[in-house]
This record gives structure tokens, C-alpha cells and sequence, in this order.
């Protein structure tokens, strides 16, 4: 991987090589499995990339917009480095799956919001998406990001701040399977140590493994972490400029599956927590349009058929943390560019999905 001192050039050849190619350009600096590089969130070297970026791009007779992936789990002083960057820039700033990452923050979500309501009354504008689950499905070295992945002090800090060892559970440990569905506090009263100095010995052993088997091809170790309480999920999904978003795949965390039918369901029918309006509205308009696409999210002439014929009454999410591919209930028929894709619970084997592109004028 390039080291963070020369980052900046590798953007930019990327930028010129791939300029004529492209709609637009989405700058990551939060990939987990990339040594070092959230350390490019920090104020003075994120400052720099993005004013470096948008002074090539304004040279160009057709601009390309330019959108920033950051990490969600931003502590306060990071939220304020990225609204004042959203100022400076002029850039759009959407907080992808938004969460608490610190544990003494986590009940303290009105006051994130506040504070991004604030921005946006400045003119900035900021924006956030998020689905409906308190935990997050990654590699344990996540929590580790000065990636020292043997030091006991970021060990404990990241037990005591970063995540809640008796709500987070390996999903997958190739080195011994049999950890696999349980907590990090189980494992390490199993072990007979404190849960920091299994977060070590896990990881360690998970490297091990990989060395010993170079031809492995699937996942050594994944966990699904604690990142925040329930009311938080609350706030956060009621916040008028955020959409909803699933960030999932199939398998692991059942966010992949469960996603909209739980809204729908538990917070839409059961809680009372919006109307149904709303949520849909969330799920689609609102999304199409913080991403930039045309002529989808809503229902109307001349627009792309994307429907979703569901019952209110009986839709709810099936997907848990041991079965994340349950299908939901309460999913009648789903069109996806007018063509019948889903039909009694099951697929009708038509694949009408395309390339969606952000429209730019």
C-alpha cells in the first residue's frame, strides 16, 4: 500500500487517469482494512487532498463532482473538522451509517444533531444515512485505529470506549470455529483473561493463521460490535435529513436483509416512531436524491418502475445475527425497471437491475 506521506499523489494520478472515465469521484479515507489511512481524516492533511482535488477539478471544462467517504464512528472534535472542511470546500457532506462510536457518548445523539442542524443552518450542507441495528460487522483490527494491534493500553481503551465486549460477537473466526456466534467476553472468561488481552490474542492468532494458510479464500475473522443504544438509532432515523440505507451484503449482519422490512415493522407499525409516509419517503426520494440520481424514488410518469408492493399489517424483518439471510414477511411483489423480479416469495429469475449513475449538468 502507498504510505500516507505520498497519498496525496496517488489521488491525483488516479484523478487525471480516471477523469474522462467517470461521473464522479468519491474520495475514501475510511477503508478498515487499509493500514493508516483514516489517520487522512484529520483536519490539515483532509484539508489539503480535497483543496488539492478541487483546484485540478475547477481547471477542467467539465467539473466532476467530487463526494467524501469518512468514517461514521466520528468523535466530536473529527464532526467539527468535517463540518468546517463542508464550509471551506463547499463540498456536500453526507455522514454515511451514521453512529456513536465512543461508548461515553452513546444516549447523546440529540446533541450530534444539534450540532448538525447548526451547520446546515449555516448553509452547509450535511446530511446522513443510517440502518436500523445498534451494531456494526467488520474486522476486529477496527478497533484499533492506530492499528497497534499488540499494544494493551489501545486494548483496553477500545473495551472500555469503542465497543460493548458482552453485546459483540465473532460471526466468523477461522483460527478456531468454535468462537464463532460468541461474545468477546464469553471467549475471554472461557480463556480465563480480561476481554482486552483476548482482543489481542484474537487478532494475533488470526494473523498466524493467514500466514500459515496463504491460500485461504475466506473471511479469517469477522465480528459484529455494539456501537451505540437503541434511542440513539431513534434520533438518528427520525432526523429529517436522513435516509435510510441497509450498507450490507448478504450474509453476516442481516442488515443486508432486514434492513427496510424492520423499519417498516418494528418502527413504522410497532413504535409508532414515524409514519409510514415518512419511512418510505426516507427509503427512496430522500436516498435517490442525496445520492444524485434522476427519475427514480418516486412514483410518477416517465419515471423508472421501481415498485414494491408490500402489507403494512404483516411486513417484518426475519433476518438475525445467526440467520442474516431470512426472508422477510410481508413482501408481495417487487418490480425493479418494470419488470416482475419477486413474486410469492420467491424470485421470478428476471434480472432487470442496471448501472445507476449520479446525473450530472
Amino acid at each position: 500500500w502507498t504510505p500516507n506521506e505520498e497519498a496525496l499523489n496517488d489521488y491525483m494520478i488516479c484523478f487525471e487517469e480516471l477523469f474522462d472515465e467517470v461521473d464522479y469521484f468519491v474520495v475514501n479515507v475510511s477503508s478498515p482494512n487499509t493500514p493508516n489511512l483514516r489517520a487522512l481524516q484529520e483536519k490539515e492533511p483532509l484539508m489539503e487532498l480535497l483543496s488539492t482535488l478541487q483546484s485540478k477539478n475547477e481547471t477542467k471544462a467539465n467539473p466532476k463532482p467530487i463526494l467524501l467517504k469518512i468514517a461514521p464512528d466520528l468523535t466530536n472534535e473529527q464532526l467539527d473538522e468535517i463540518i468546517e472542511i463542508g464550509r471551506t470546500t463547499q463540498m456536500p457532506v453526507q455522514i454515511s451509517h451514521i453512529k456513536i462510536g465512543m461508548k461515553d457518548k452513546w444516549n447523546r445523539s440529540n446533541e450530534i444533531l444539534k450540532k448538525l442542524d447548526e451547520a446546515r443552518k449555516e448553509g452547509i450542507d450535511i446530511t446522513a444515512d443510517i440502518y436500523p441495528y445498534a451494531h456494526w460487522n467488520s474486522t476486529l483490527k477496527v478497533l484499533f485505529p492506530k492499528r497497534d494491534y499488540s499494544n494493551l493500553t489501545s486494548a483496553r481503551f477500545a473495551v472500555d470506549q469503542l465497543f460493548d465486549a458482552s453485546e459483540s460477537v465473532l460471526v466468523n473466526y477461522a483460527p478456531i470455529p468454535s468462537y464463532k456466534g460468541k461474545t468477546i467476553s464469553v471467549i475471554a472468561q472461557e480463556r480465563n483473561e480480561e476481554a482486552a488481552i483476548t482482543l489481542i490474542k484474537l487478532i494475533a492468532m488470526a494473523a498466524e493463521f493467514k500466514k500459515k494458510n496463504p491460500t485461504y479464500s475466506g473471511s479469517i475473522e469477522t465480528i459484529i460490535g455494539k456501537s451505540m443504544l437503541d434511542i440513539d438509532i431513534n434520533h438518528f432515523i427520525k432526523w429529517e435529513h436522513s435516509n435510510i440505507c441497509s450498507d450490507g451484503i448478504g450474509g453476516g449482519h442481516p442488515r443486508g436483509y432486514g434492513t427496510f422490512t424492520r423499519v417498516l415493522g418494528k418502527y413504522v407499525r410497532d413504535e409508532h416512531l414515524m409514519s409510514i409516509e415518512e419511512a418510505i419517503y426516507k427509503m427512496t426520494k430522500l436516498s435517490a436524491e442525496h445520492v444524485g440520481i434522476k427519475n427514480r424514488g418516486v412514483v410518477s410518469v416517465g419515471n423508472y418502475a421501481d415498485l414494491v408492493l408490500f402489507n403494512p399489517n404483516t411486513v417484518k424483518d426475519n433476518a438475525t445475527f445467526e440467520n442474516s439471510k431470512a426472508v422477510s414477511t410481508g413482501i408481495e411483489m417487487v418490480w425493479l425497471n418494470g419488470q416482475l423480479i419477486y413474486n410469492n416469495k420467491k424470485s421470478t429469475g428476471k434480472f432487470s437491475g442496471v448501472l445507476l449513475k449520479r446525473e450530472i449538468h
